[in-house]
């Protein structure tokens, strides 16, 4: 499973694509690093899908609904308060660039 890739010579792993096409302005660049990392991520799915499945499997074992119910209980983080912190941070933030009135 290879997880890197080379474009105009320049070799590129998934996180280096992804601060990539959020900071370089080269349309066609960014164009080959989203369809070079999407046919990584199909190649990819499979073993994604798979893990997905442990990890829930596990989790449920362990009397959680699902994977992401266990780390937050893991790691001493309330759901309901997390995502109540969230939903407003990312609704200031809206509001503060123009999408939200």
């Amino acid at each position: 499973m290879n997880q890197t890739f080379f474009i105009n010579g320049e070799e590129y792993s998934i996180g280096k694509v992804q601060s990539t096409v959020m900071e370089n302005g080269d349309r066609e660049l960014r164009r080959k690093l989203f369809m070079q990392s999407s046919k990584i991520a199909k190649e990819n799915e499979t073993l994604f899908r798979e893990l997905l499945k442990i990890r829930n499997t596990l989790a449920q074992q362990r009397g959680f609904d699902n994977y992401y119910e266990l780390v937050f209980n893991l790691k001493e983080i309330n759901t309901n308060t997390y995502f109540k912190e969230m939903n407003l941070f990312f609704r200031e933030n809206k509001r503060k660039n123009g999408i939200l009135e």
